[in-house]
Parts: structure tokens; sequence; C-alpha cells
């Protein structure tokens, strides 16, 4: 900052302070005296950010959009304050409320995109919102701007784990915070330093040539899509603000290609180089803060409806319907970052254009019964919040300023929208099919649906996370319609299933998998793009560990496995069932019976033990339970599913 800016700022301060006939006498003062001044104004004169009075707040000025700011308000004074005042961090924001401790360093600039709470506050008009024009979250605000803009190294590029540690995350997500911090500071008609504005645009722009250019940072969004995606609000809001035809050029180019690079033939978004459903949800939540903007521009619209459309299309491969709820059960062995295992419907803007979106989009009435729920929360705990988690990495996070200062009005579909495209997903109906989808990696996935069953099988190459495999491959999902999930992996947890041979702790199906296919006589070749395969039954084949075989039969009304290998080993099940299903075991079958529907897993070779292990109980009403059965030299057994017995 410049020492006339900062004269003007300690100015707007004292204005705040004293009579308006001493303001031209002090304005005179700090002109003749400019350099005593920036030294006093920055060693530690700032006046500190007052508390917020919730006795002058009620619930009821706030929009459902702003639900989730009462709390943020009334922390906030705690982490404006928070703000470095003097000597070589100023600006940074020195509490853990946003990062790990051993991360919140200030040479992270994942850190500085808290710049946008202070920008949200300092210009919100509102009638609940002491803070807006404040001086003292003004000055803290510039210096914090300021800060960031001297972050970034010649590339354009920002750092996060080190002093040296360029990379996509802090670049990108430090672009969207720049962008809409620009955005409300230009918008908003409050006092502020014009000179730092402007610098501030030259770096984001450099950020955004970067993002769309900088072939380190396109490699990195190839393994990391959620972090280049947020750049598409940074650039649309960028272009609505200062209109540029190059830089347009480059996002339109971007967009583009990050269909081809960024997202996998299969559907999904690349997570750490395969798919992640956890990790995708912000990619969802980018283009949700993107798309007002992006959705007037007809170079941008189209790009961002075929992407979404093609996303839509894998999950409705991937999430199976949880009888008489919202939600789904997800194929979840296949992620590379998380371990979501249950899918719940959540706005999703785009779903207004893309039809199959709205199987998982929240209908209209479940946003207006989730708003008065969160109304009624927040009326029990109105200002008596617990403390502030303090270090914590996720107490305080600031995404919550895109959700209240943008979309007014997001688009949600009526119930009966929703389940219209519900019944139409591919494992509902009369229909079989047998489907693939498959990306270069490779990875092969394939789905089978029977009158009586839907499963997912999975296969390929794992994904190494740090050295360490998490994936868990074979027969990931096995779901019915009227009984539900039956069977379920989940990455990097004990649920997998498969061949466990003696003296391993994971199964063969938590490494590399390359199972041979083929339906009928025919053999299936992999292609890395979707494909309805031929009518029949699947087969599919691939060896074990020190000699053996595996294959799997999916048939008309049951799945088959034979597994031969030599010595001992143990089979294991990943099962899936509501709390409180009827358990039945004899020597030759497990059954579980639940909505006039039983599973049965069934024995055909004798001379094997079961052990059945209970789990826990998940979101209330889903149960977990370890199948292990012990046996030698070779097993056959089957899963089908069929009307109770009375």
């Amino acid at each position: 900052m410049s020492r006339h800016k900062s004269v003007e700022s300690w100015i707007l301060l004292m204005d705040s302070f004293l009579m308006p006939k001493f303001s031209l006498f002090f304005f005179l003062f700090a002109l003749s005296f400019g350099c005593a001044l920036t030294i006093h104004a920055e060693t530690g004169s700032w006046p500190p950010v007052e508390s917020a009075d919730f006795s002058k707040i009620q619930p009821g000025m706030f929009t459902d959009e702003e639900l989730e700011v009462p709390e943020k308000l009334y922390h906030f004074a705690q982490v404006a304050n928070a703000v470095v005042e003097t000597g070589e961090n100023r600006g940074f924001l020195d509490l853990a409320v946003n990062r790990d401790p051993q991360d919140n360093k200030p040479y992270n600039a994942r850190i500085m995109e808290m710049q946008v709470v202070l920008a949200y506050f300092y210009t919100a008009d509102r009638p609940w919102n002491p803070y807006h024009g404040d001086p003292a979250v003004r000055v803290r605000l510039e210096a914090m701007l300021d800060r960031w803009t001297r972050m970034q190294n010649p590339e354009g590029l920002f750092a996060e784990y080190g002093e040296d540690n360029f990379s996509l995350a802090p670049t990108g997500f430090g672009a969207l915070a720049a962008a809409r911090t620009l955005d409300l500071l230009k918008n908003n008609g409050q006092p502020f330093d014009e000179e730092l504005i402007e610098r501030a645009r030259q770096t984001l722009r450099k950020s955004l040539v970067a993002m769309f250019t900088n072939p380190k940072l396109l490699t990195a969004a190839k393994q990391y899509s959620n972090q280049h995606s947020g750049s598409y609000y940074a650039a649309a809001s960028y272009l609505a603000n200062w209109p540029d035809s190059e830089l347009h050029g480059l996002l339109v180019t971007a967009v583009a290609n990050a269909i081809e690079s960024d997202q996998s033939p299969a559907g999904f978004f690349y997570e750490r180089g395969g798919p992640d459903f956890g990790y995708s949800g912000v990619h969802d939540q980018n283009i949700r803060i993107a798309w007002p903007m992006a959705r007037t521009d007809g170079e941008i619209e189209p790009l961002l409806l075929k992407s979404d459309a093609l996303w839509n299309e894998w999950l409705s491969y991937n999430y199976a319907p949880i009888p008489n709820t919202p939600d789904y059960i997800v194929n979840a062995g296949i992620q590379t970052r998380t371990t979501m295992a249950r899918g719940t419907p959540k706005t999703r803007v785009l779903a207004e254009f893309v039809p199959t979106s709205r199987a998982f989009a929240m209908t209209d009435e479940e946003y207006q019964q989730a708003s008065q729920e969160t109304r009624r929360t927040l009326a029990e705990a109105w200002g008596h919040w617990p403390p502030l988690k303090i270090p914590n990495a996720y107490s305080y996070r600031p995404v919550f300023v895109h959700m209240a200062a943008g979309d007014k009005n997001p688009w949600h579909p009526t119930k009966a929208m929703r389940d219209a495209v519900r019944a139409s997903l591919p494992m509902m109906g009369e229909k079989n099919l047998n489907h693939q989808r498959a990306d270069s990696f490779p990875y092969v996935y394939t789905y089978i649906k029977r009158p009586t069953y839907y499963a997912a099988f999975n296969s390929g190459r794992i994904k190494p996370t740090l050295g360490e495999h998490r994936q868990a491959y074979g027969l990931g999902l096995l779901w019915n319609p009227e009984f539900g999930p039956a069977l379920q992996a989940v990455a990097e947890t004990p649920w997998f299933w498969g061949t466990r041979l003696a003296g391993e702790d994971r199964p063969v199906e938590g490494q590399d998998l390359f199972a041979k296919f083929a339906v009928g006589d025919q053999p299936i070749p992999t292609v890395s793009a979707p494909q309805d395969l031929p009518q029949g039954d699947v087969m599919a084949t691939y060896a074990l560990a020190g000699g053996g075989e595996k294959t799997l039969s999916f048939e008309e009304d049951l799945i088959s496995v034979t597994i031969k290998h030599s010595g001992t080993f143990q089979e294991v099940f990943p099962l899936i069932h509501q709390a409180g299903a009827e358990i039945n075991q004899t020597p030759e079958a497990l059954e579980i019976s639940q909505n006039g529907t039983t599973f049965t897993v069934r024995l055909e070779t004798p001379g094997s033990s079961w052990n059945l292990e209970p789990g826990p109980v998940e979101d209330g009403d889903l149960q977990r339970s370890k199948l292990t059965i012990q046996t030698k030299d070779q097993l056959t057994y089957t899963l089908s599913f069929s009307p109770t017995r009375p």
C-alpha cells in the first residue's frame, strides 16, 4: 500500500471517532506528517472489531441463503481481530480455524481466502449486519488483500504447504475468493483503497491466465479437478466487472478442454486420478457458485451443461436408491480420496436443464423443510453458540459467503419431477442391462441389472494413495429394489468384498484386478467409453495371487462365485441391511429378510465355516455386518434375492 493510501485509511478511522469539523485538520496534519502516520498505522493502532450485539438481531432478518451466517457473525469479531497488524506477517490471519495448525502458516495462501469473509461483512447492506462499512473491518481487509497480492510468484501461482509449494489449489481457490472479494468491493459503494483494488485485479488476472495456460496447473487439474473448476466463477466474475476478450477466450478453451482432460470418459471428475464422490461434491459446489454468471454466457453455458450431463449419467449407474428414503447407497469402494458411502440430495442448480440430475437433487419442498428446521435450530441456539473451536481446520470456513452472497433463488425440482427421473435410473424397471464404463488408466466398471438384482463390479488398476492401496475392487455394490442395498464395499475401511489369502491383511481385490469379461461364449473387449454389452449372462474371471482363479457369473436370478486356490483362504462380505432385519443362519446358508424380500448367501461347497460379526448402525437405519467364510482349496457360493417365505 502506498504511503498516501495508508494515510487515507488512517484518516477514515479517525473520522469514525472524531467530530466532522476536525476531519480537515487531521487530513492536513496527516499530509504534513504522512510518514509518521504510516508508521503509526502499522504499529498496532487498529481499533478492535467489536462483537455483534445479538439483542438487536433476530433470526427473521436472514434469508434462507443466509442461514449459515448468524453463527459466523457471532464469531466474526474473534476471527477479524486475529489479522496481524504489524511486521512481516501483516495481513496474515493468525487463527487456525480454516486449516490444520501445522498448515496455518504465513506462506499459505489458502489462509488468505478468509479475506472474502471480511469483504462480505464489510459490504453486506443487511439489517442484521453491524459491520457494514465498519472502518475497523476495512483496515484489516485492506491488509489481507494487500498481503495476498504480494504472495504471488512471477508465474502467477500461490503456495500452500511450503514456501515454494506453488500449486493448483491455492491458486485456484485463491482466485475464487479474491474474485468474490473484488466483486463485493467494486459493487457495494463502500470506501476502499482504489489503488489496492487495481493491484488485486492485476493479481487476479495473472492467476486466471496461469490457471488456464500453465502446464503444471493443467496437469495437476487432471488429478484434482475440483481445484481447477473454482476458477470458472473467478473468471466469470472478473469478466463481469472488467470485460476482457482475451481472458474470455482462455476461459472458454479451458472449460472445453476440462471436459476432455479433467473428466473421465466414464463420466466422473478426476480426484487423485480416479473417481471420488465426496470430493466431486466440491466441484458441484464450484459449478453452483459459477452458474448464475456462467448461464448468461452463450459459450460457457452449453459446455457446463454437457459436462454435467455426463457426470449425472455416471452417478445414475453408481447411486442406487435406498427404499423409503430420498437417499442413495454409493458404489463406494472405487473412491480415491474419501469414504463417502451414502448420497443425500443437494441443491443442484443445473438440474433445471439436465433432467438426470433431478434424481439426485433436493426438491423444493425438502429445501423449504430444511430451511424451517435450520431456523428452528437457530432460534434454540440464538446468541448462545459454543466457543469457536481453535485450532480446527473446519470451524470457520469461508465458503458460506458464496452461498449467502450468490444466487438467491436456486432451482429445485418438484417431488414428482424427481420421482419420474428416479424411476428411470438404470437399476430400475424390468429390462435387463449389461453395461460398462471404462477409462484408459485403466479402470473398468461393469453394471448388471436383472429382475431381482443390480450389481456393480469394479476392476482395473488401483490408484495408490501415498504409497498405499485404499480402493476395494470386485463386487462393490449389490442391490434389490425392495430389499435395498445388501452388500457395499467402502474404500479405506474394513468393509470390503473378496478373497483374503492366508497371511494377507487385504483381499486380492484390494490390489490391481485385471478381469476378463465375456457374455456367454463371447469375449468382451474393453473400450475407454461407455458401452452397452450384449444380452446374456456376464462372466468376470481373474487370477489370484500365488495361482488360482476366481469367476463370477451374473445370471438371470442369482450371482454364482467360484474360487480355486490351493490352501486355506477366506471369503469376506461387507453386508449392509436395515437395523432390525431378520437374520437366519444354517450350515448351508445365511438369510437376511426385510421389506418382504430375503437376501441369501448359499454355500455350494461343503466343509466351510461361517462367522457373522454385527457392525455399526449408520445414519439411524442401515447396519453393517461382516460375513467371513473360512475354507480350503475351492469354494462356490451364490447370492440371490427372493420373496420372504411366510
